[in-house]
């Protein structure tokens, strides 16, 4: 079952809000909401693009994990674009 872990509580899946970026626990790695599968789990999505993936365990970003995740995007998508 998914879970998301915020300051020691547990919330469930389908209280994982669509469009919000979370960290994917197990993998370390975080991604936009896009679905929840029957309570199980939580589809997300890297922040530019790409494939979606199922994720068991998700938790909320810090702050400064957030900002440090979109700033990172937003460079690789600069990258992209050559500027």
């Amino acid at each position: 079952m998914a879970t998301t872990e915020e300051n020691g509580t547990t919330v469930a899946p389908e209280d994982c809000e669509l469009g919000t970026l979370m960290m994917d626990v197990s993998r370390g790695v975080a991604g936009i909401v896009m679905g929840r599968d029957d309570g199980v789990r939580v589809q997300l999505r890297p922040l530019n693009g790409g494939r979606e993936w199922d994720a068991d365990r998700v938790r909320h970003l810090t702050a400064r994990e957030e900002l440090n995740i979109r700033c990172a995007a937003r460079d690789e998508m600069m990258r992209r674009r050559g500027l």
